[in-house]
This record gives structure tokens, sequence and C-alpha cells, in this order.
């Protein structure tokens, strides 16, 4: 998951963590790991790695991605595109 860097409001990982322990997919030992993983250009990336059954794994992580992106969307956090502007000196035209 990535959160625009932009912004001065990320997830904090109370937050995120809370939404993994609400899944009822998610087991509740051992505990969820939960942290930034990169400070990129445009985003800082969070890692959330719940523990779940071989059988629950891909509906988990549906579920607790699509809760997380609508908590974000509920705090009013943007992800903004990467955008990069290129400007030509010189240019004889």
């Amino acid at each position: 998951m990535n959160a625009g860097a932009r912004k001065s409001r990320v997830p904090n990982h109370d937050a995120v963590s809370g939404r993994v322990a609400a899944s009822p997919r998610a087991l509740k030992e051992p505990v969820a790991i939960v942290g930034v993983t990169m400070l990129a250009d445009c985003s800082i990336n969070i890692a959330i790695r719940p523990w779940v059954s071989v059988n629950d794994y891909v509906l988990a992580q549906g579920e607790i991605v699509q809760a997380i992106a609508e908590q974000v969307r509920a705090a009013n956090i943007s992800i903004p595109f990467p955008q990069r502007e290129v400007r030509l000196l010189n240019n004889p035209a």
C-alpha cells in the first residue's frame, strides 16, 4: 500500500493494525507485522503481513486492503499519481 508523500497525514501504525486485527480471517497470534518499508519519491510504502490460514490468504488480503483503503478515503487522504515535469531549455523552435 502506498500513501502519498505530499500529504502530511498518512495512515498510522495503530489505525492499520486495528484494521488487520478487526479482520475475522487474521489470526490473533502471532500478531500481524505492520511497518513502513520504504520512503519512496512519491509514496510511503507500508507492509501489512497478517498471519492467516492458507485457505483464507487471498480473501484476507483483499478484505484487509479494502478496509484500509476505505479508512484512507474516509480520512480524506489522497494518493497522488506520481508525476514528473520535463522542461526543454534552449529550444530553437
